[in-house]
């Protein structure tokens, strides 16, 4: 009697012990399947709001960048006009292509004058912050595209606004020149002092340089 008693008392410990244990594992595996859950809500929307940011068009358009400026800076499709090619040359810069930027100007002493490292250097220093097409116009082979870019640099923000010349040769356009309209620089940060690094990148104190 006493060895069937302890037996029965085994065997029931050994049943207690298992339901705990399937408890235990029912609470982990309904936990793993919310945790699951969450995971692939989380993944779903940090892919979606980085898709956004990384195929919108810098140029501004609304368009995919791969359905818009892309394609003319791979060279897998020509500008159809030379706001297409002033469009893909800024997005040229946000995307540090600068292979593009020397491509797509005319052939001449001009690009001679280019420095290819330091314009890469420039473009990845600089925030990009927006186009502004102004006007458009074209006549024949010859375009003219005014247009604001913005972008901030050492603190400072810049206006770039230029009227930039294009002319179609041999079937493509090119940019040709640039008149640049002098605009007022703002401050985005902290006052310079006197004795702080210059904000134009000469590497000059401010009062031996732009502070005179």
């Amino acid at each position: 009697m006493l060895f069937h008693a302890s037996l029965t008392l085994t065997v029931l410990a050994h049943f207690v012990r298992c339901g705990r244990l399937l408890r235990r594992r029912s609470i982990a595996l309904a936990c793993g399947k919310v945790f699951a859950v969450i995971a692939n809500i989380l993944s779903f929307w940090y892919y979606k709001i980085m898709s956004e940011t990384i195929t919108n068009c810098p140029c501004g358009s609304g368009k995919k960048y791969g359905e818009c400026c892309e394609p003319i800076i791979k060279g897998t499709t020509k500008a159809a006009t030379a706001e297409a090619l002033m469009r893909a040359r800024y997005s040229a810069y946000v995307a540090h292509e600068i292979d593009f930027i020397i491509s797509s100007c005319e052939e001449g002493e001009g690009i001679a004058d280019i420095d290819k490292e330091a314009t890469e250097e420039w473009s990845r220093q600089s925030k990009w912050q927006g186009l502004k097409i102004l006007r458009t116009e074209e006549k024949d082979d010859e375009g003219i595209v005014e247009f604001i870019a913005d972008y901030t640099l050492d603190q400072m923000i810049q206006h770039h606004h230029e009227i930039a010349g294009f002319k179609k040769i041999n079937g493509d356009w090119k940019y040709v020149t640039g008149n640049i309209i002098t605009e007022t620089v703002k401050r985005d940060g902290a006052k310079v002092g006197r004795n702080d690094p210059c904000p134009c990148g000469s590497g000059k104190k401010y009062k031996k340089c732009c502070g005179k």
